[in-house]
Order: structure tokens, then sequence, then C-alpha cells
């Protein structure tokens, strides 16, 4: 991995209690992780797999993550 800065790598995403709660892997610059992450995000829930990825990549680049 070339890039600075610590990068986050999605494993699981989940739906309850209209919220989807997104499992990832925190990983740095030389690629090894180094964290764990959880985060909620408020939402509807969307029938397909392409919307929900969508949509929750969209959240999570609003909270200034970078997601690869």
């Amino acid at each position: 991995m070339s890039s600075t800065g610590l990068t986050h790598k999605i494993y699981a995403i989940a739906w309850s209690n209209n919220k989807y709660t997104v499992y990832m892997l925190v990983r740095n610059p030389k690629g090894e992780v180094v964290a764990r992450r959880i985060v909620t995000i408020d939402g509807k829930f969307l029938e397909s797999r392409d919307k929900i990825l969508e949509f929750v990549m969209r959240e999570l680049k609003r909270r200034k993550l970078r997601v690869e």
C-alpha cells in the first residue's frame, strides 16, 4: 500500500432497528490491521445490496473516512 494514513475495509454490514451497523478493519500504510471499527448509520431499509453499499459508502465519505 502506498497511501499515507489509515484506511478502512468493510467486512460486514448489518441492518436492525432502522440502523445499519458497519464493521470495518483499520489498516496502516504497511497493510497491517491495527484496529477494528464499528459505525452505526441511521437509515431506511434498502432492498438491493448495491443500494445499501452505495448509501453506506456515501455516509462514510461524509464522515471523512478513507474506505477501500
